[in-house]
């Protein structure tokens, strides 16, 4: 499975024995508050899930969903437990079907932000998606409100492409993309 390593952070596939810190981040409302519909995973046993589906995504080559793993975070106490989730995936429409489109997100619990970890493993697994997947472009879409996103997003040199109701069946978001540089 994909691996990839940055000056600070290890990006790797979620294990299942780490569903409880996986619950622990992402039943946080205020972690949740701008993912999906905002709602907290509800228990251990959907979050053991999500990690099972999102290993199954990964070996079908559907999305990578990779464990943002710090090599040292001391206010956690160990360096090896993950602190969120950086995703590359196909945008669905607003029925929930893949476009075609690829995007970046991410996510930390609230001790991990302000720390440039999302900016890190975002550019990261997105030089790995043009590289590798040969992806063309990649986008990121955010709540309007989400300012916090959007600094990822610029900081990553993603151009601010407006706002869509193209994707997710949210409303209306803000669409950020980068276009791969073309080797001619």
């Amino acid at each position: 499975m994909l691996q990839l390593q940055t000056q600070r952070l290890l990006l790797r596939p979620w294990d299942a024995s780490e569903a409880a810190i996986a619950y622990e981040i992402y039943s946080d409302p205020i972690v949740m508050q701008y993912i999906g519909e905002g709602k907290p995973m509800p228990s251990l046993d959907y979050t053991e899930a999500k990690i099972f589906h999102w290993k199954k995504l990964m070996v079908q080559q559907e999305g990578w969903y990779l464990a943002i793993v710090p090599h040292e975070f001391p206010s956690e106490g160990s360096a090896s437990q993950p602190i969120g989730t950086v995703v590359l995936k196909q945008l669905p429409d607003p029925q929930g079907k893949p476009t075609g489109d690829w995007e970046m997100g991410w996510n930390l619990r609230q001790s991990a932000w302000g720390h440039g970890y999302a900016t890190e493993a975002a550019r990261s697994l997105m030089t790995w998606g043009i590289n590798d997947l040969e992806l063309r472009e990649i986008y990121a879409v955010a709540q309007p409100i989400n300012a916090a996103s959007v600094r990822v997003m610029q900081r990553l040199g993603m151009k601010n492409l407006g706002r869509t109701c193209k994707y997710y069946e949210w409303g209306e978001l803000v669409l950020y993309g980068l276009q791969a540089i073309s080797p001619d």
